[in-house]
């Protein structure tokens, strides 16, 4: 990967003959469903989940060396918190604290409701910590069950130098959480099976729902998955392209839903799943991917992360008030 990383942070974007902008392999870890992909500042480190392969990944990008941490549970979705090598990770059924570096939980479950009452393969899957830091804000899927409805929660630190986490549901009766993304009071979100994406006013771990707008539909094959907000306030948008050819990331207007920019996988991988900005600068797209259902005699490097130098920025990730 180091060469590769080199040249991306060098170089910058490619385009084709055609004009169209492609992302590079920088990570071909085969990923069953790579998640959650998030920028580690301070070790200049991009982090990501493997739900199905329970592992969390992260990878150094000044030497391309890459860590695979084996989890004993699915992580849904995961954000850093405040405190040096404690993660907040979404469970497949459960909100926790955990020391990555001992591999350990710190303290119990968050307390609130069920989050998968209806047991696996329903879980937990998206989340993203809100711009104060005092939210985690993350949902779940459905697991393919017959009348199973989920929700998204809003988890929250109830101090006392405890670290005692609640949550409370701030979205009902959706099947799978995808596109949770913030821009100050703004919260990005999609149903994925609705394959519209829309946009709520957001404060204080709270959702106005009667300010719910529909930004954007995904007309074709498959539906938007994960999403970040880069620095403009434009919304980066993952294609999950269900085989139906590569996968892409889409910049989206919110003010108006067009699509203003494309980035496109280099080879056949189909399930893009998650994106982030990182590099020293903020203008490397990050986009993990996903190998599950996928033909790998067809999409041979699927499950892998893919990263692109781009002429727009992110906004530096969140951490979870401890």
């Amino acid at each position: 990967a180091e060469p590769i990383l080199k040249e991306i942070f060098l170089e910058g974007s490619k385009e084709t003959e055609s004009g169209e902008i492609r992302a590079s392999l920088v990570a071909d870890t085969s990923c069953i469903l790579g998640e959650c992909i998030l920028w580690e500042k301070t070790a200049q480190c991009v982090w990501w989940t493997d739900i199905d392969g329970r592992a969390l990944f992260r990878m150094s990008t000044e030497t391309g060396d890459i860590e695979k941490i084996n989890m004993p549970k699915m992580v849904g979705g995961f954000c850093f918190t405040t405190q040096p090598n404690i993660l907040l990770l979404g469970w497949e059924d459960g909100f926790q604290l955990y020391d990555w570096v001992k591999q350990e939980p710190v303290g119990d479950y968050s307390k609130g409701p069920c989050v998968n009452p209806a047991g696996l393969p329903s879980r937990l899957n998206d989340g993203r910590c809100d711009p104060t830091g005092d939210y985690f804000v993350c949902g779940a899927f459905y697991g393919n069950l017959p009348n199973c409805k989920v929700n998204v929660y809003a988890v929250t630190c109830n101090d006392g130098g405890q670290n005692k986490l609640s949550h409370q549901p701030i979205l009902e009766n959706i099947q799978i959480t995808n596109s949770l993304a913030f821009d100050q009071d703004k919260m990005f979100f999609c149903d994925s099976p609705t394959k519209r994406i829309r946009v709520f006013d957001y404060q204080n771990g709270q959702i106005a729902q009667t300010s719910m707008k529909e930004i954007y539909t995904w007309p074709g094959v498959g539906f938007p998955d994960g999403s970040c907000v880069d620095s403009e306030g434009f919304l980066w948008s993952c294609i999950w392209r269900q085989g139906d050819g590569p996968g892409k990331v889409q910049r989206i207007d919110p003010s108006t839903g067009e699509v203003v920019f494309v980035v496109h996988m280099p080879d056949t991988t189909s399930r893009c799943t998650c994106c982030c900005f990182g590099g020293p600068e903020l203008d490397i797209l990050f986009v993990s991917t996903a190998s599950i259902e996928s033909d790998l005699v067809l999409e041979p490097k699927a499950g892998g992360v893919y990263a692109v130098k781009l002429p727009f920025t992110g906004k530096p990730e969140s951490h979870f008030k401890l």
